[in-house]
């Protein structure tokens, strides 16, 4: 068995450890301001926001140590998963949460996730939701009483609860751009990929350019789309899934007060929610031309 280097294990060790010997930074969380003691460099290194924030604070005053998160998606039930996935590369809802009901946290992370510019967790929170929605399609049994035939009776119900997915459309749509910038380093970010070369109708490449170039933003990480790019951008990969199940549900949930409001007020998801009805009837006419052809 060949000697491997005495001081590699060390040297990875010191990798590790060396987090835990920096100063510590202080996040404050929401309106009752809730503190998380963090540590400043595995802050640096795992989010670009607090990087640029760090940054910021050590040149205008080196003794800066805190800051106060209190937006709307500043939850500390998102925050509890922030700290755990960057020094954990996971999270893990809270166990008290019905299943159903933990779909709310991945919203409430990508949120989050896409407010601190970390397309890592946001692409977590994508996949987990994905996998919660699959088994939300699931139904339990429940005894209702029809006072028609006086008697009792078993419906079936799905596992999702429409007052989740109400809840979740209001997070994501209500915290998401329509369109954002696409992502090479991150596939899940461009579910739409779009050939090399190819502009919007309409435009050239030289006006794409050109606007490309006009640099960062007004929250200074992210190009702010305009009418010319927006064509170009994908829809975000969180609003097309929840629209997606939200029309597999739709004779359901069109039954639903709340639901229907959304539809009235945002108009984004009223337009994404009949994108994809329209697919779901062009797949039923598919299968059923299929089955035509076998019979």
């Amino acid at each position: 068995m060949s000697s491997s280097d005495p001081s590699a294990p060390d040297e990875l060790s010191s990798k590790f450890a060396s987090q835990f010997k920096t100063s510590q930074f202080t996040i404050y969380v929401g309106p009752e301001k809730t503190p998380y003691n963090l540590h400043r460099d595995l802050l640096i290194r795992r989010c670009p926001y607090f990087r640029s924030l760090c940054s910021f604070s050590a040149a205008a005053d080196s003794s800066s140590n805190y800051t106060h998160l209190d937006t709307a998606v500043d939850t500390e039930q998102a925050f509890d998963m922030f700290v755990e996935f960057i020094y954990g590369d996971i999270y893990t809802p809270p166990e008290y949460l019905a299943d159903p009901w933990k779909v709310q946290v991945h919203g409430e992370v990508y949120v989050l996730a896409e407010r601190l510019m970390m397309p890592d967790l946001k692409d977590l929170a994508l996949r987990y939701m994905v996998n919660s929605l699959a088994y939300a399609y699931d139904t339990k049994q429940k005894q209702v009483y029809d006072p028609k035939t006086k008697a009792w009776e078993t419906e079936l119900i799905p596992m999702m609860e429409s007052a989740c997915i109400v809840n979740l459309i209001d997070i994501v749509y209500s915290h998401t751009a329509q369109r954002h910038p696409s992502n090479d380093e991150n596939p899940s970010e461009t579910p739409e990929i779009k050939e090399k070369g190819k502009v919007a109708e309409g435009s050239n490449a030289e006006e794409v350019e050109e606007e490309l170039k006009e640099g960062p933003t007004k929250n200074g990480t992210q190009p702010f789309p305009s009418k010319l790019t927006e064509q170009m951008l994908p829809k975000d990969p969180m609003r097309r899934l929840i629209a997606r199940y939200c029309a597999s549900r739709v004779l359901e949930l069109q039954k639903v007060p709340e639901f229907l409001k959304f539809v009235r007020e945002k108009g984004e998801f009223a337009e994404d929610l009949f994108m994809e009805l329209d697919k779901e009837r062009t797949r039923v006419k598919i299968d059923e031309m299929n089955r035509l052809c076998v019979s």
